[in-house]
């Protein structure tokens, strides 16, 4: 909601900043903060990889099924559209005026 009530407010053609870098970095941490702890939570049962043949016999196993992979793919959101140091950079840049 940060995210779409940051970007609402431009006008078409203006440049957000620093703020889309600030959002992108908040949103990559949290992605991965949820991630490890839900296999902090979960311990052995939390690296379970998902069976996608056979229908899952509870909300728990689909669940459980989903934690694994959504957690290797958090480590990615530091990376993609901008990894989290060139994110950094961006921000310093503009507080220090740059």
């Amino acid at each position: 909601m940060l995210e779409l009530k940051t970007f609402g407010r431009l006008e078409p053609g203006d440049n957000p900043g620093s703020v889309s870098s600030i959002l992108k970095l908040r949103a990559s941490r949290n992605k991965q903060a949820i991630g490890e702890l839900g296999v902090e939570v979960l311990g052995i049962e939390g690296l379970r990889w998902p069976d996608r043949s056979a229908e899952s016999s509870s909300d728990d196993d689909a669940l459980l099924g989903t934690l694994l992979p959504d957690y290797l793919n958090s480590r990615a959101f530091t990376i993609f559209g901008g990894a989290a140091e060139v994110q950094l950079g961006i921000i310093a840049r503009t507080m220090a005026g740059v």
